[in-house]
């Protein structure tokens, strides 16, 4: 990892409040001697403002869109898991007699 990359991290961590103790001191020690550490924590500080302005609340009306579609999408998914277990234990049972009718009707057709 070269030193921008290293930078970048630290100065990522210490605006958004991620690092640790040990890694908070080296990014204060890192701000107090390195210009070059300076300059990348001032871009990272930029493109947060520039994020948070851009940042808006949804509407009411989305929320209650979005809200429903994830639960009928959940609901969705609940009901084919539900109807793909019940197929499966109930299906090979209801069709065997089904089968077994259909193929005594087309070996008596072909034996005529």
């Amino acid at each position: 990892m070269n030193d921008h990359t290293r930078y970048a991290d630290l100065a990522w961590g210490l605006l958004y409040g991620t690092l640790d103790q040990e890694e908070k001191r080296r990014a204060l020690q890192l701000a107090a001697a390195e210009p070059e550490f300076v300059d990348v924590l001032r871009r990272e500080a930029a493109l947060k403002n520039a994020l948070e302005e851009l940042k808006t609340a949804m509407p009411p009306e989305a929320k209650v869109r979005v809200l429903a579609s994830i639960q009928g999408t959940r609901r969705r998914a609940v009901f084919q898991a539900v109807a793909r277990k019940v197929l499966e234990r109930t299906l090979p049972q209801a069709a065997g007699p089904v089968w077994e009718i259909f193929e005594r009707s087309v070996l008596c057709s072909e034996q005529l």
